[in-house]
């Protein structure tokens, strides 16, 4: 298994995948715990831009930079948790007052969480840049 490595398509997606390096594998394209990550940043990001469109919050752009953490059990490898950092650029005169509020509603609100709800800790926390 270290030594293998395979193909993965799935709608537009299409990427080798591997065991990760700091597993003994080969670390060639993605792993399954990068594609579980990026899907939720993905879902995470799009929920929270829904939520600013609907709410009419008035934003530049958004950043989110996503980690997990992992703990080795007795059965391997288990993802504890997944936090989310968000930037929100914001002009100089925006309102900031109800951004807090909507990052956590993102958090609660987006599928993949849902979908890893009681596995996995899911957090979110962000910072507004006024420019």
């Amino acid at each position: 298994m270290k030594e293998g490595q395979g193909d993965l398509a799935f709608g537009l997606i299409k990427t080798q995948h591997s065991v990760p390096q700091d597993l003994g594998g080969k670390g060639i394209g993605t792993n399954p715990e990068e594609l579980i990550v990026s899907a939720a940043a993905s879902c995470f990001l799009i929920t929270l831009a829904a939520i600013f469109q609907f709410k009419h919050v008035s934003y530049q752009r958004l950043e989110v930079d996503s980690t997990a953490e992992f703990e080795v059990t007795p059965r391997g490898p288990k993802m504890r948790a997944i936090h989310h950092q968000v930037k929100v650029y914001m002009d100089a005169k925006g309102e900031t007052v109800e951004v807090e509020k909507h990052i956590k509603e993102a958090e609660e609100g987006c599928m993949i969480s849902a979908a890893l709800s009681g596995n996995v800790l899911i957090s979110a926390s962000g910072s507004i840049i006024q420019e």
